[in-house]
């Protein structure tokens, strides 16, 4: 009996997510021209950056993952407008020692005008004990390699409480994927995609595309968070827009919430005469940047969150660059938790 107890509470820790772990590890290439050299190719910016070989067959982009992991699928962006500079080339899985290799290699392919990014197993299956990704430019349509975007996807431990898998739909936004409203809660930029992921205190980079999200200039933007159930909500945390200074940060908001995404219902007003009911802080200094705002929802129940952003700090386009949610946690886990420590305690008496 004790002993099912201290393995229920280590699963109860040990609950696992997906999550890029190639984000911002170290990467390097050979033959990189034009002055777009690694880390561009893995810093959640693919709009803005990219790597890019030197056209003689030979360049390579390579990132190490950091350890032996399993993982899952790669998901690879071609620089945007040029397919033929991804289309081609060839993929390989490399175990610890970087030379053993893991899999076979992987041709890239379709990509087109219309599709910037394939995501690629390996046959079928995931990468066993893999710490390494090599993308070779032999072989690529246009001489050139581009490497837009790489992301790994791989399980790791989640956070505490943290509530994983959640969706948005949004109004009133930029109409651009490098800012629309799956931004906020796909952790890019942010620095725990190695685990454990959905960590509080977790920092976000000051990078462009695919890590923010803001209005159309013109109209209150507004993002409706699905949770994909109903949670007691303990906490709400935000990491404001970094752009422009933070100026592009949301300043006052309308945070309502619903167990049904139809009825919504306002949360207590914090913030007085101020418009809305929170009043969020900018971003200061220079990234990475720490969330601005740790918002204390109190267990109230919910399965759905609409932020409304009412003003800014300065800017017509504003929004933010991550939302997460935390739960509280269930009686019977805190239980089970508390029991497996005590059997832990016992036996080291």
């Amino acid at each position: 009996m004790a002993v099912a107890l201290a393995l229920a509470a280590g699963q109860a820790r040990a609950e696992t997510v997906l999550a890029n772990v190639a984000a911002f590890q170290p990467t390097w290439g050979f033959g990189a021209d034009w002055g777009f050299p690694p880390p561009n190719g893995n810093d959640d910016s693919r709009w803005m950056t990219f790597s890019h070989g030197d056209g003689s067959g030979n360049s390579y982009w390579r990132v190490d993952l950091g350890s032996d992991r399993t993982v899952d699928y790669v998901n690879i962006y071609c620089r945007a407008g040029y397919p033929q500079r991804t289309n081609g080339a060839t993929l390989q899985g490399y175990a610890d020692d970087g030379t053993t290799p893991v899999g076979p290699a992987v041709t890239l392919s379709g990509y087109s005008a219309s599709v910037d990014n394939v995501s690629f197993t390996n046959g079928g299956g995931p990468w066993a004990g893999v710490r390494y990704f090599q993308v070779n430019e032999q072989g690529v349509v246009d001489d050139y390699l581009q490497v837009g975007e790489f992301r790994a996807m791989a399980l790791v431990e989640k956070y505490p409480g943290f509530i994983s898998g959640v969706t948005v739909t949004d109004q009133n936004t930029y109409g651009h994927p490098a800012a629309d409203g799956d931004n906020l809660v796909n952790h890019s930029g942010m620095s725990d995609q190695q685990g454990p992921l959905g960590n509080p205190n977790a920092l976000h980079a000051a990078v462009y595309g695919d890590a923010l999200w803001h209005s159309d200039g013109v109209n209150n933007p507004i993002a409706t968070f699905n949770l994909g159930g109903t949670f007691s909500l303990a906490n709400m945390v935000v990491w404001n827009e970094d752009q422009d200074a933070g100026t592009r940060g949301i300043n006052e908001c309308l945070i309502e919430v619903s167990t049904d995404g139809t009825n919504f219902t306002a949360l207590t007003d914090t913030n007085g005469a101020g418009l809305g009911n929170y009043t969020l802080h900018q971003v200061t200094g220079s990234g990475p940047y720490a969330a601005t705002d740790n918002l204390d929802l109190g267990g109230v129940a919910a399965g759905y969150v609409r932020l409304t952003g009412l003003s800014s700090f300065g800017s017509p386009y504003y929004g933010l660059d991550e939302v997460r949610f935390y739960a509280v946690p269930e009686p019977s886990t805190l239980l089970l938790l508390a029991l497996g420590s005590l059997v832990l305690l016992g036996r080291r008496k």
